[in-house]
This record gives structure tokens, sequence and C-alpha cells, in this order.
């Protein structure tokens, strides 16, 4: 069995080492992301918190779900940005913001996570065990007070930030580029997959 890696254009997908101290969040507006842990773990910090992502009208229930969480919470009221970003808007997001959260309940690294990676941008993920490579991701699971102590550790240390970014950053040029995932998927052929 071959492993074809996402891959992830790092001309577009590059750092700018821009920090404009906000954490940020991508995807489908859609409960399999799990934007409400994000949230609460970011809610005890002073710091702006950004989700962007295409609404879907049969998850309108859940945007009005985190919309409520958002209004309700003295905490998250004033901070919470929720965008629909068109595809540069998006490149500039991931390169300016402080950190990146990936709450999804997945065993893998998605692609919003690889892109924000590839921007140099450290990231804290629910989880990432599907990748024997290691990659530099602080892996939290279900267990909240990890996401908070995680989350306020690298926002109280812009250089530790930037340290694992730049981790980030190579990881994706040795496992996720365009190349790895053609020259992946030629080496299945070859081997019958």
């Amino acid at each position: 069995m071959t492993i074809i890696p996402l891959g992830v254009n790092i001309h577009r997908f590059q750092p700018t080492w821009n920090d404009d101290e906000y954490i940020l969040m991508v995807g489908r507006i859609s409960p399999t992301n799990n934007f409400e842990l994000g949230l609460r773990a970011a809610a005890n910090t002073s710091c702006k918190i950004v989700i962007a992502g295409i609404h879907e009208q049969k998850f309108s229930w859940y945007f009005r779900y985190l919309r409520k969480l958002v209004d309700e919470s003295h905490q998250l009221r004033n901070r919470v940005e929720f965008l629909t970003p068109a595809d540069d808007e998006l490149v500039s997001l991931l390169q300016n913001c402080s950190l990146f959260l990936s709450p999804r309940i997945y065993d893998y690294l998605g692609l919003a996570a690889l892109e924000a990676m590839a921007c140099g941008k450290p990231v804290i993920a629910y989880n990432a065990d599907e990748d024997s490579r290691h990659p530099p991701v602080m892996k939290c699971g279900k267990t909240y007070s990890m996401w908070q102590e995680t989350l306020n550790t690298l926002m109280s240390d812009r250089r530790l930030r930037e340290k694992v970014g730049r981790e980030s950053r190579q990881f994706i040029e040795e496992h996720h580029t365009w190349k790895n995932t053609v020259d992946s998927m030629l080496e299945g052929i070859k081997t019958g997959l």
C-alpha cells in the first residue's frame, strides 16, 4: 500500500514571518471541524480569534450554535470574527496569524493545517497520529486543559512560535509538497498501489 501525502503549493503558501497576534481556525463551518473546542480553549487569551470558512446551508444550525457560543461569552463576544475569505485573503490570513488551531477530530492533519505550516505557523491539533513522520504539531486531543496550556505557552512566546513555525515549514518542504504527492502517486502506479 502506498500512502499519498496531501500536497501544498509551497510557492503560494510561504512564510512572511508576520505575526499580527491572532489565532486562526480554517475550514467548512461544520461540526466535524469542532470549532467550539478551539473557541473555548482560546477564551482566556486576550487576542483576536478568526474563524475562516465556507458556510453550507445544511450546517447553518452549527454556525448559529457557534455565534451563540460567542455572543453569550463575555470573554469571546468582542474578539471573534467569522470570515468567508477569497483565496488570496486566506493566504494572507495564514501568513499573518500567530498560530493555527485544528480541533477537528481526525487522526490526520487536513490541508488547511498543512497550508498554515507551509506559511511557517505553529499548529495545535486534536491529533496527527497517522503521520509516522512526526510533524512538529502540538497534539492536545480532547483534553481541554492541554489546549489552554499549549495555547497560552505559544501565545506568550513569540520566539517559540517562530521556532516551531520554521520547523513546520521544513516539515512541509520535506513531506507535503506537490512534488511529494506526484512522486508518491507515480511510485504507487509502478508498484500497483
